[in-house]
């Protein structure tokens, strides 16, 4: 606590004339981190030092940029004090050149990978950004795979990514509005949309709320993504993310607003509707009845995921009756002998499935297969051998968790999963009468929840029959003449 207090003082410090009073200052603004590293050159009898952190600039430009042009103008000519700063800076040739005094600027140049170049006798200092660019190239993002269509994805760089939307957007009308989120981690966000296309109410909205933030620090989509939703006590996401440029690049032709994290390849789309998390490039790169018929299939797959269980243990515990007698009498055999109710069974197998999910996306991807293949095929045959769980709930846990992963976003699978949990609570206590209180609760949510200021379920609700088209049936394109 006393570190930071004194600390606070020093940001809001102007440097002075003496250069080794204004390294020390600098030195004590940063805490003494041995990051930190100067170069001092004497051009005329003139004393000039470079001050940089280690490990954010790239040496072969900080040599290349600064330190050889400065070098060589200086051993051939003589410039006076009063012109001595603006000589450097027309020398010098970084694409960022600015002038600071104060200390706060000069730190966070120095973290953002600018070299800071102090001048004796001078009471202002040249900021000239030299940033190191070790990040990866691009790839096919693993958590979106499409069967055809572009293989590139997002990177962790800003600039790249926004670069990918530039190229597949090659109009007039695209915008980028840059800001800085975080009192203390100064992350740098870009907002992309089409001038002539964007909700005007949306963007305002947007902007609004990313001005409103006030934290010490935003590292993740994740974190920007639950500071400027709607709603945080719900399992929907109200904030699409996505990793493809072409997804992206779609949506900003529909008037959506992208969101693009420095550091971060996962960008947010806003504002957006449940049935944009069950829609995938692959219903427009194929031809319009297959992308219909798949995307009525992930729809459908959210009915199953949520009731399937629930149908189960209804079935089981209260409604028997409705079942043909073949079929009922198969599933009494079945369950006869076994000692845990059908809510038990459905409750132990789905957090079976969640353990096994999570340990498979933790694990390296070798030892991720083995537990695969050892929680489908031996844990699956032997719970059932030994009389704790039935074969039919064992396929019925598969089915529920085949149709959660239909979902081409996994946010939206893993809340699907989730919302399984509440619906067998009710189906145990009421049977049919729960499932449908329970499903007429949750359409009832999803009707009254927004995503900047657009109704969740549009346009179901509210209705709108013209934006059906592009719901349940992917339209057919026809060329223009």
């Amino acid at each position: 606590m006393n570190q930071k207090k004194s600390a606070q003082p020093l940001m809001e410090k102007t440097i002075s004339k003496d250069i080794d009073s204004n390294l020390k200052l600098i030195k004590k603004a940063m805490f003494d981190t041995d990051e930190i590293k100067e170069r001092t050159i004497n051009i005329h009898k003139q004393k000039l030092m470079i001050v940089y952190l280690d490990s954010m600039v790239d040496k072969q430009l900080l040599e290349n940029n600064v330190i050889e042009p400065l070098i060589e103008a200086y051993s051939e000519q003589t410039f006076s004090g009063n012109d001595l700063k603006s000589s450097i800076m027309s020398l010098i040739k970084p694409a960022s050149v600015n002038c600071s005094a104060k200390i706060t600027e000069i730190v966070n140049g120095l973290r953002t990978g600018a070299s800071i170049l102090l001048i004796e006798n001078e009471e202002t200092t040249i900021i000239a950004s030299v940033p190191t660019t070790e990040d990866r190239s691009i790839q096919e993002p693993e958590n979106e795979k499409i069967v055809k269509g572009p293989r590139d994805g997002f990177t962790e760089s800003l600039n790249k990514n926004i670069y990918l939307l530039q190229k597949r957007n090659k109009y007039e009308n695209l915008v980028a509005k840059n800001f800085e989120v975080g009192e203390k981690s100064k992350t740098k966000i870009s907002l992309l949309y089409m001038d002539d296309l964007v909700d005007r109410d949306v963007l305002f909205e947007v902007i609004d709320r990313i001005q409103k933030i006030k934290v010490e620090r935003v590292q993740s989509s994740g974190e920007l993504e639950e500071l400027i939703e709607d709603r945080s006590f719900t399992i929907f996401p109200q904030v699409l993310t996505t990793e493809r440029p072409d997804r992206a690049s779609s949506y900003l032709l529909e008037g959506k607003v992208i969101i693009i994290i420095d550091g971060n390849p996962q960008i947010l789309v806003l504002s957006i509707t449940f049935f944009s998390f069950y829609q995938s490039p692959d219903d427009y790169n194929n031809r319009w009845l297959i992308g219909s018929f798949f995307r009525l299939i992930r729809l459908l797959s959210f009915l199953i995921a949520i009731s399937l269980p629930a149908m189960y243990i209804s079935v089981v515990s209260f409604h028997s009756e409705i079942l043909p007698i073949g079929l009922l009498y198969a599933l009494r055999v079945q369950t006869e002998f076994i000692p845990l109710t059908p809510f038990l069974e459905a409750i132990i197998m789905q957090i079976i499935l969640e353990l096994l999910k999570e340990a498979a996306i933790r694990l390296p991807a070798p030892i991720a297969q083995t537990i695969g293949i050892v929680g489908g095929l031996v844990i699956g045959t032997a719970i059932v051998e030994a009389g704790l769980v039935s074969n039919v709930m064992i396929v019925v846990v598969a089915l529920t968790a085949i149709a959660s992963f239909v979902a081409p976003v996994n946010q939206m699978g893993t809340g699907v999963r989730m919302l399984a949990f509440p619906i067998m609570i009710m189906a145990n206590l009421f049977g049919f009468l729960g499932i449908t209180v329970a499903l007429t609760t949750l359409l009832i949510h999803l009707c009254k929840l927004e995503s900047f200021k657009t109704p969740y379920m549009y346009p179901i609700a509210p209705l709108n029959i013209k934006g059906i088209k592009d719901v349940f049936i992917r339209p057919k394109k026809k060329a223009q003449l």
